[in-house]
């Protein structure tokens, strides 16, 4: 999320346009956070997971494609939408996993590893930009890891 302004003005969006969009990707991640909780009530965590891992994945390999504004409002739109639409997911899961009684510590340890692990793609998005001076790799592998994360999802057992 770091580089996506930037990227849309390399792409030829104007900077308004584009911290306009980066806001929307923030509102639409808190309706997103609340709509999946509900889709969660009735399709479990696990399903719903997916439908936001495949969703924030499409939505990366179709930026480096986004060039108008306002497929870039439906790409911060939907992806915000999915981004947050994880986030009730992941509590659920690991209840589904470990059980209630070391929900706590073990949640902790798991976003703990989570927020390590996502602190590295801004450094490698801007990394593969200095050396290819395009984000496109970088959107293409954060996609790739996303759908890794669709078949790490789809083999949790509970």
């Amino acid at each position: 999320m770091v580089h996506i302004a930037l990227h849309a003005t390399d792409m030829g969006i104007s900077p308004f346009v584009a911290a306009m969009a980066l806001s929307m990707i923030g509102g639409s991640s808190i309706l997103g956070r609340i709509l999946m909780g509900f889709v969660q009530d009735r399709i479990g965590a696990q399903r719903s997971m997916i439908i936001c891992l495949i969703t924030m994945g499409g939505c990366l390999f179709a930026l480096p494609f986004v060039t108008s504004n306002a497929a870039f409002f439906v790409f911060a739109i939907l992806s915000g939408l999915a981004f947050g639409g994880d986030i009730p997911q992941v509590p659920a899961l690991t209840v589904q996993c470990f059980g209630v009684a070391s929900m706590s510590v073990i949640y902790a340890l798991v976003a703990g590893v989570v927020n390590m692990v996502s602190s590295l793609g801004p450094l490698s998005a801007g990394y593969i930009f200095d050396v290819t001076q395009s984000y496109t790799l970088a959107f293409f592998g954060a996609g790739i890891l996303l759908l890794m994360g669709v078949f790490s999802a789809s083999r949790i057992k509970g």
